[in-house]
């Protein structure tokens, strides 16, 4: 029986169902495919040359046994585009159902009318594989004749349930809901080695979905050889900015504390790890760049998950110069704590999955010098020392710090604990003191100066588990403090009133809600937050008396003190401006236990007995 499709249909269906092409499918793309309707150049034709990084993962999609892929990149960098051509590759030569999903509706909508349906309805190529049915065009549905392309956004209940996909092409994952990403191998279990998942973003956080997709993937990295040593470098290593890029300081490039980018662009550059070979932001060098390649940084990844990742120092149309200024503007926002800028900077531009401990750190320029070292540490020098210890659930973080009554101190050790054995034994090594001095009887009148070791001068932080910090305060004679969010505490002396840091002595019970409740007590001090917040910023930054860290403290000292900073907030009930501390960094037990140093401190007038005017 005769055919009675029209001759025109017949001839659509023959160049649909036409044998594929035997081109890759980045080679297929630059000899059909358009860019579409949201690119600075409509209609011009896609080319691989200028982002030669998008090779390798459409290769990828060509090949039978990859399955998934995972792309990690900056913002507004070739993401996006290099998937939508294997979209377009896939719906031409493989039948079968295809998902496009992005983050909301809006960018939903854009992707199938502004992106998908106008290239389709551009390239010759693909038109052939329109119905010829206008209402086979949907915003959301796009039937062809070879499939069917449905555009979702991971904010629907059913976009990723029930209906079954052969391909899936996962957008801007970073903003979906938690879960969701792990639902996408569920919808193609109907194709068993056939499907194909390509999930492209910037990066989030450490320790996220998308991060534990890239993980187990093969994560391919760029890496371009060295224009001095010929060594490869590998252009995205942890925090890459800080680990190669290099600038000049001095008053030139930075007058009167404020950068000159123009001058700063002329020392700027990358810094091979091995020879230090100089590469600035020159068109030869980008180019040098650009000829590269990926290489797998897990072996041990199965062979059918892919993933890569690069970053804003590739990409041509970002200069290394707007790179630095981003980078010092949110770096410059950090210490008024805001994290915002540096997170956008650090995901958006450097492709880097974000942690702030890895992320929000202090620079070694912001330290006040050190005039000795942990070796010339000597019981001589002071007349107290005092060990305060943050208490948290599997371990201890802790300090000793020496005394003068002049105010002077010194760091004698800091570090963490891993047990109340180990506390013990800290103290026990240490020993905590305080000096007397006292006038001997007689015609000389000699100053006797003694010595007094106590082991009350143990400071064990109550605010978590304190009923077991209560035990062992009773147990080996420490003392329990506990801080407050208020500015002072009022004392009664010889009939004044006095505002003091801490509170007048009070006690914890260890037994509290037991049969032991009353038996024993533990000696207790509250203290004021804010108070020793403001004292500690102070002698950090110079304003108070000599304040002494030992020159080779370990780097994590350093990154916990600075963890709190004060910034300007504003009252949503009053609309006044106030001053708040706000934590920038996750781990803040030294900061913690440095700030309840000050209570003995203050307790022995070493600062003003009446404490510090708020």
């Amino acid at each position: 029986m005769p055919s009675k499709l029209h001759p025109a249909r017949r001839k659509a269906l023959a160049e649909a169902w036409a044998p594929s092409t035997n081109d890759p499918i980045y080679i297929w793309g630059e000899k059909f495919i358009p860019l579409d309707r949201t690119s600075a150049a409509p209609g011009t034709p896609w080319r691989s040359a200028t982002t030669p990084w998008v090779i390798k993962p459409l290769t990828w999609q060509d090949d039978p046994y990859v399955r998934d892929t995972t792309t990690v990149g900056p913002s507004q960098c070739a993401k996006t585009t290099p998937a939508l051509v294997a979209l377009y590759h896939r719906a031409k030569n493989i039948p079968g159902p295809i998902l496009f999903i992005t983050a909301d509706l809006k960018k939903a909508k854009e992707t199938s009318l502004d992106r998908i349906l106008w290239v389709i309805r551009k390239c010759k190529e693909l038109r052939s594989i329109l119905s010829g049915n206008r209402f086979d065009e949907g915003m959301y549905s796009i039937r062809l004749e070879t499939c069917t392309i449905t555009v979702a956004s991971a904010g629907s209940a059913m976009a990723l349930e029930g209906t079954p996909y052969m391909a899936i092409y996962a957008d801007e994952w970073r903003k979906w809901d938690k879960g969701l990403l792990q639902k996408l191998e569920k919808r193609t279990r109907n194709f068993p080695g056939q499907y194909k998942i390509w999930k492209f973003s910037t990066p989030d956080y450490v320790g996220s979905e998308g991060h534990a997709s890239y993980l187990s993937g093969s994560m391919d990295e760029w890496f371009f050889s060295c224009m001095g040593c010929g060594k490869d470098i590998w252009l995205s290593p942890p925090k890459a900015f800080r680990a190669l890029m290099r600038w000049d300081t001095n008053e030139t490039t930075k007058p009167g504390g404020k950068w000159n980018l123009a001058e700063v662009s002329k020392t700027l550059r990358l810094e091979c790890p091995e020879c230090s070979h100089r590469h600035f932001d020159l068109p030869e060098v980008r180019a040098h760049i650009l000829r590269g390649g990926y290489k797998s940084l897990n072996s041990i990844a199965l062979p059918e998950k892919k993933s890569n990742r690069y970053n804003g120092l590739l990409v041509g149309k970002i200069k290394w110069i707007r790179i630095f200024e981003e980078f010092q503007e949110a770096t410059e926002f950090m210490k008024r704590g805001y994290l915002d800028p540096l997170k956008v900077w650090a995901t958006e531009t450097m492709a880097e999955f974000f942690s702030e401990p890895e992320h929000c750190e202090i620079e070694i320029s912001e330290r006040p010098p050190s005039t000795y070292q942990f070796k010339d540490v000597s019981d001589e020098w002071a007349d107290c020392r005092f060990f305060t210890v943050d208490v948290q659930a599997r371990e201890f973080w802790g300090v000793v710090r020496d005394w003068k009554y002049s105010g002077d101190s010194r760091l004698v050790w800091a570090g963490n604990l891993l047990t109340w054995g180990e506390v013990v034994e800290t103290a026990q090594k240490y020993k905590t003191w305080f000096t007397e001095k006292k006038v001997q009887p007689g015609e000389e009148k000699k100053i006797v100066i003694k010595r007094i070791e106590q082991s009350k001068l143990v400071f064990l932080d109550s605010g978590f588990d304190a009923t077991r910090v209560y035990a062992k305060c009773c147990q080996f004679g420490f003392t329990a403090l506990k801080g407050e969010d208020r500015e002072y505490f009022v004392h009664h002396w010889n009939g004044k009133t006095l505002r003091r840091i801490y509170s007048e002595p009070t006690r914890g019970d260890p037994g509290i809600g037991t049969v032991t409740q009353g038996q024993r007590f533990a000696p207790l001090f509250l203290f004021s937050k804010p108070a020793t917040e403001k004292i500690l910023e102070n002698l950090i930054s110079g304003a108070g008396a000599p304040w002494g860290v030992a020159g080779d403290v370990p780097e994590f000292y350093w990154r916990q003190v600075r963890s709190w900073v004060e910034k300007e907030v504003t009252n949503k009930q009053t609309g006044a401006t106030e001053k708040k501390w706000v934590q920038i960094y996750k781990q803040d037990h030294l900061r913690a236990c440095e700030r309840m140093q000050l209570v003995p401190a203050a307790m022995f007038a070493i600062l003003a007995p009446e404490g510090i005017t708020i």
